[in-house]
């Protein structure tokens, strides 16, 4: 009974000290304790997409400033009707400066010339 009673503490111990390993690596790697952020990529993505929407619409306008020399006055000139423009901001400022935003994200058009601007507003 003795030899069996040791050979169970001796498993007891055995596992509870592979436990203590498996925390302290763990802990160690930071896997433990540190605060998951999952909206931060899907945020990232949201924003590389709004900028990607912005530099295409942005190409458009500075197509149509290059044919006509002046922005359009509203979105809806750039092109067909099925393309949907309402999900841009769209505020012309003068025949050679124009503002876009998506979201956030705003585009300063001047003179052909497409640049993301925080601030942007037509001053």
């Amino acid at each position: 009974m003795h030899n069996r009673c040791m050979r169970v503490l001796g498993l007891i111990g055995l596992l509870l000290g592979g436990l203590i390993l498996v925390f302290l690596a763990t802990k160690q790697l930071g896997l433990l304790n540190s605060p998951t952020n999952t909206t931060q990529p899907i945020n990232q993505a949201s924003n590389i997409q709004a900028q990607a929407n912005l530099d295409a619409i942005a190409k458009k306008l500075n197509v149509y400033y290059i044919e006509n020399e002046k922005y359009p006055v509203d979105l809806n000139e750039l092109g067909p009707a099925a393309q949907d423009f309402s999900v841009f901001e769209y505020q012309l400022c003068s025949n050679d400066k124009a503002i876009v935003k998506l979201g956030s994200t705003t585009m300063v058009l001047t003179n052909g010339n497409a640049v993301l601007d925080e601030a942007g507003g037509c001053l």
